[in-house]
């Protein structure tokens, strides 16, 4: 009797942990019309591991409140949890530099169009900053529809009521709160991101995000 009392109590908590999985779908993206492929995804409690397909879809076992991690070599890395979440769109950035452009052709990230995208809008590696005084200057002279107020820049668009709106910066990586001690000359990539591209920093991307890579 014991042990059919303890078969059936296995059963039961197989029954529950089983019914906790469930399949995400989604899509990784370098923007809405360039999908990446060949990044790994990884669901954090179910250990499930998979590939995206060349058009950035995806589809992956997850317990329900799993949190899903996004790798490459060429975009920065994100995490996302998927509780009360059946389907995802991932926005990933980009690492600036000729080095990382030479790994988007090896490692089958983008399509040749994506490709395209990228060394004509985002791989400014090459582009000299050292006319720039500061950074600030930088920004509001390579930048339409921001405004640099002192120590301060504001993407046009992004108002509130209360508070403070704006942009948080990301250097490296890492955000930070102050950008104003890095030389323009020491600069590799500098972009902003605006509406949805900052969305995928969450409250952070909320007023927008000056994303810096400097030369290593």
């Amino acid at each position: 009797m014991k042990k059919v009392v303890l078969l059936l109590i296995a059963i039961f908590i197989y029954s529950i942990s089983y019914t906790q999985q469930r399949v995400v779908t989604g899509r990784v993206l370098l923007t809405d019309d360039f999908g990446i492929g060949n990044i790994l995804i990884t669901a954090k409690k179910s250990k499930a591991t998979v590939l995206s397909n060349p058009d950035g879809s995806f589809t992956i076992f997850c317990m329900d409140d799993d949190v899903l991690k996004f790798k490459s070599k060429s975009f920065f890395p994100q995490t996302k949890p998927v509780s009360g979440i059946d389907t995802l769109r991932v926005y990933l950035t980009f690492k600036e530099g000729q080095k990382n452009v030479d790994l988007l052709r090896e490692e089958g990230y983008l399509s040749n169009e994506g490709m395209k995208f990228i060394t004509q809008n985002l791989s400014n590696a090459s582009n000299d900053f050292s006319s720039y005084s500061n950074v600030f200057e930088l920004i509001r002279g390579k930048f339409n529809g921001v405004e640099v107020a002192g120590n301060i820049v504001r993407i046009r668009g992004t108002h509130t009521l209360s508070g403070s709106n704006a942009a948080t910066y990301l250097v490296n990586g890492t955000f930070v709160s102050d950008i104003s001690d890095i030389l323009p000359i020491n600069i590799e990539s500098i972009k902003v991101l605006k509406s949805t591209e900052a969305a995928i920093y969450g409250s952070q991307g909320l007023y927008g995000v000056v994303v810096i890579n400097t030369k290593k």
